[in-house]
């Protein structure tokens, strides 16, 4: 069975796949953990939990807590902590898929050892405007 794609929906495939005994190739142009891990959800995640912390001390006054006179935010550390927090869950990510018997290893599809062929479908949309 050959997935295509390495983010959440495609790891989460080609696991359940291997867990069912099947081989399982888990194809990923990129890196595991696909654009949700390296470039969406997660690197979101990490400057939304800044910016709430950061509003949360801007009113410590009227909490009766002392700050500093202004909460600034520094760049490089927070663009940090982001790849930190991405290097954790991808390492986490590959220790599962390499953990899992008969798991796939993830690889890029740059040169491709077997040829897969998909046919084209056509869409289609019921009531509610969805395919």
């Amino acid at each position: 069975m050959v997935v295509v794609g390495g983010g959440p929906g495609g790891y989460a495939a080609a696991l359940g796949l291997a867990q069912r005994g099947l081989r399982v190739e888990l194809v990923e142009a990129a890196r595991v953990g696909g654009t949700c891990l390296h470039r969406g959800c997660i690197p979101t995640k990490v400057l939304l939990e800044a910016a709430r912390l950061r509003a949360e001390l801007q009113r410590a006054d009227a909490l009766g807590l002392q700050r500093p006179a202004e909460v600034g935010v520094q760049w490089p550390e927070l663009q940090g902590r982001q790849q930190r927090v991405i290097a954790t869950l991808e390492a986490g990510l590959r220790q599962l898929l390499a953990a899992i018997q008969n798991a796939p290893a993830p690889r890029a599809a740059a040169q491709p050892s077997v040829s897969v062929s998909v046919p084209t479908v056509q869409a289609t949309t019921g009531a509610s405007g969805r395919p």
